[in-house]
């Protein structure tokens, strides 16, 4: 009997385990007010993560000058998964998981997942790059000029996240804007004005 508890209590631990390492962890805040002058600054942070039954919790701690601000996400590889965001405890805004792209670096393969809070929004809508072992790396607004980038004390780990932004970069359809796969006008409707619009400028080389 003793055995049988030793042996659920084993498998509860290994199913509800923390993914953080030693290593201490920062953002990057890259802010690009003008084309000719960018104010980065270093943000201490702290990420801890549990997973239980596919489910990340993933909270970051981070510490502005001023304040401190506690980030939560709860997050799934699987798109039909409700996404949450929290930002202090509030998850009042829209989350939703935009986009999902595979990223290949030094023979390894990443699975990026691209979420979006308020992604309605004209000037309000921030973008989230998440990948299961690396965490959320990346953090875009896509109105104003300013991004975080995800470093730590592990030099292996940076050389990852530099090299996977860097690849992300080079793929503008899935790095801009908040939701590239929300339409604004159905394809139907767009394909039928196009056909008809193709028609009405042929018609006078046809006569």
């Amino acid at each position: 009997m003793k055995l049988i508890l030793v042996l659920i209590g084993l498998i509860f631990i290994s199913s509800c385990r923390s993914l953080t390492d030693n290593s201490e962890l920062f953002y990057l805040s890259h802010n690009y007010e003008s084309y000719t002058s960018a104010y980065i600054d270093t943000i201490r942070t702290i990420q801890s993560v549990e997973k239980e039954d596919s489910v990340y919790r993933i909270k970051y701690k981070v510490y502005e000058l001023d304040r401190i601000d506690t980030i939560t996400y709860i997050l799934k590889e699987d798109s039909s998964f409700q996404p949450e965001y929290q930002w202090n405890g509030d998850c009042g805004s829209a989350f939703i998981l935009a986009d999902v792209e595979e990223f290949n670096l030094n023979f390894k393969s990443y699975k990026v997942y691209k979420y979006a809070s308020n992604p309605r929004a004209i000037d309000g809508c921030v973008t989230h790059f998440w990948t299961p072992g690396l965490g959320v790396f990346l953090v875009r607004s896509t109105a104003w000029r300013k991004m975080r980038i995800l470093y730590s004390t592990n030099e292996e780990i940076n050389k990852e996240i530099t090299s996977l932004c860097r690849l992300i970069w080079q793929y503008p359809e899935f790095y801009f804007g908040c939701n590239e796969k929300m339409e604004i006008i159905p394809n139907q409707i767009f394909e039928e004005f196009s056909d008809w619009y193709m028609n009405e400028r042929l018609k006078p080389f046809e006569e």
